[in-house]
């Protein structure tokens, strides 16, 4: 068993820092929702694909990282791609056109979805299946003080000075985890096979073969999606519709990061008496029942604020008990392979963020309805994905 890990369960200092590795990809995205329009007013149209491209990057850069802690251990990657992260904040920063706005996007991103593969992965070693839900769960509670904090900093920052020093923290904030993982996280993987592509190649084809795993990780995929419509849509949607100040938005934005939280945290609870696998089978159709209803209200007679983010945090209450779950089940038979199948699994949840931040793109000026439209899509796909894979 890991040091960081006893009889009592998993210690709060080694889940803080897993929680501040996951999290960066969250704040990377949130802090600078609410300053959306001052980007486009200094740079120009096109800040959607800078959500686009950042979450490719997440997706291919996960990728290398899962080999590469599977044959190098946890840590060793963790420093490069921190580094790569805090240069990409300070090129975002000083970026002086949409279009090296979405350069360095992409870089950050290669840098900074590291994290989340080798916390996974780190979990994976640590824990059994059941046990890793519960630690997932967990870790939901921490990094989602970020999202839940971050837009109404980012909206703070972003109006009393600029929307580049929203970048020059994230910089800051990626410097800081390195040195305290550097000075704090004990290894918990062993070094592996030199890597050749070949093995690389074979190791994804076999979870790519694997329904369990497939099934678990188009499932978490859905979910991200689902969010991301939201996350993408929102800032516009919202202030056009609702004619929303910037502050007004970034509460309404970290009230559904809470939703999702506290049904992480009832997640535990469930986790007591039921397996993941049960609760996904029930879980799955809560975002599509209130996702349909808010769409049918908006179309029938137009939908009011209030009860829009009633509906909304529903469907954050049910995603908040979907992707822990999906996680643990994912991983929890991939033993020796943990690093490269959490890559795998970060990046097809990545691709399902990248394909709702395209879809939000063409759709962007649609309105409520096509947002929910787009929620609802994601919704009905996680069904298909939970079924498949419980077959």
């Amino acid at each position: 068993m890991n040091p960081s890990v006893g009889a009592a369960g998993p210690k709060l200092g080694w889940l803080l820092l897993l929680g501040a590795l996951t999290c960066l990809g969250p704040i990377s995205i949130d802090l600078y929702l609410p300053a959306f329009n001052l980007v486009e007013h200094e740079l120009g149209k096109g800040i959607a694909n800078t959500l686009a491209a950042y979450m490719f990057g997440v997706a291919l850069g996960q990728l290398f990282y899962g080999p590469l802690s599977d044959r190098f251990g946890r840590k060793p990657p963790l420093y490069g791609a921190l580094l790569l992260y805090c240069l990409g904040s300070l090129g975002c920063a000083m970026a002086h056109s949409m279009n090296a706005l979405i350069l360095f996007r992409f870089l950050q991103a290669l840098g900074g979805c590291a994290g989340v593969v080798v916390a996974r992965a780190i979990v994976r070693d640590c824990c059994e299946a059941h046990d890793a839900a519960r630690v997932f769960s967990t870790l939901i509670l921490i990094t989602a003080i970020g999202p839940i904090v971050a837009p109404l900093v980012g909206s703070f920052l972003a109006v009393a000075s600029s929307w580049r020093i929203l970048f020059y923290g994230q910089a800051v904030l990626g410097f800081l985890v390195l040195l305290v993982m550097h000075f704090s996280l004990r290894e918990s993987g062993t070094r592996g096979q030199a890597i050749s592509m070949q093995r690389v190649i074979s190791t994804y084809a076999t979870l790519l073969q694997d329904r369990s795993f497939m099934g678990n990780a188009l499932l978490g995929a859905c979910v991200i999606g689902m969010i991301f419509c939201y996350i993408a849509s929102a800032p516009t949607v919202l202030m056009q519709s609702y004619h929303l100040t910037t502050q007004q938005l970034a509460a309404l934005m970290g009230l559904n990061s809470l939703a999702f939280v506290l049904a992480s945290q009832f997640n535990l609870r469930r986790l007591r008496k039921h397996s993941p696998a049960a609760i996904l089978k029930v879980a799955v159709w809560v975002p599509v029942f209130f996702a349909a209803a808010t769409l049918l209200i908006d179309m029938h007679s137009g939908i009011s604020l209030g009860v829009l983010v009633i509906l909304q945090s529903a469907i954050f209450i049910g995603a908040g008990h979907i992707a822990p779950n999906a996680t643990a089940e994912a991983l929890s038979r991939q033993g020796a392979r943990a690093g490269a199948a959490s890559a795998l699994l970060g990046s097809i949840q990545s691709v399902g963020s990248t394909l709702a931040g395209v879809a939000v793109g063409l759709f962007r000026y649609g309105g409520v309805q096509a947002m929910v439209l787009l929620m609802l899509t994601f919704a009905l796909a996680m069904c298909a994905a939970q079924r498949w894979s419980a077959r």
